[in-house]
């Protein structure tokens, strides 16, 4: 007889032993023209997911979302490609549109999970708009001890 919770997504829904799970997160405020990291992780682990929403974004949606694991720079995702790509699941990419609204400008990521990592993971912005614009982050991960 199975015991514990069902294993739906490939891995419990409570970590086992020698694995701590946490989230991180933030608001970072990104002025024109400039590139600043929304979240760092320096330990070994795996995403559960997580997203990031920008609320009053330019209307053209060109902010690019900066990937980087374990020093490579793994993806670089254009917000208003993924709109145009109509990106609502998974299908190969590591970000996918979750919530847009184009009369005021609201845009929300939702970070695939499943993905490893040995010793970094960073999520960065490049702000290519005239404003200075706020992005809330939140990522679920467990780390291996």
């Amino acid at each position: 007889m199975a015991r514990g919770y069902p294993d739906f997504f490939g891995y419990s829904v409570f970590p086992g032993p020698g694995i701590g799970a946490s989230n991180i997160g933030g608001v970072v405020n990104i002025a024109p023209a400039a590139t600043e990291t929304l979240v760092e992780l320096l330990v070994k682990g795996n995403i559960f997911g997580g997203y990031l929403y920008g609320d009053d974004l330019g209307p053209n949606g060109l902010y690019t979302i900066r990937l980087t694991i374990d020093g490579v720079n793994v993806e670089d995702c254009i917000l208003n490609n993924l709109y145009l790509l109509n990106q609502y699941q998974d299908g190969g990419f590591l970000f996918a549109l979750y919530y847009y609204n184009l009369e005021d400008n609201d845009w929300s990521i939702r970070v695939t999970e499943k993905v490893s990592f040995g010793y970094q993971y960073r999520l960065e912005c490049i702000n290519n708009d005239a404003n200075a614009v706020n992005i809330t982050t939140n990522l679920y991960y467990y780390r291996v001890v």
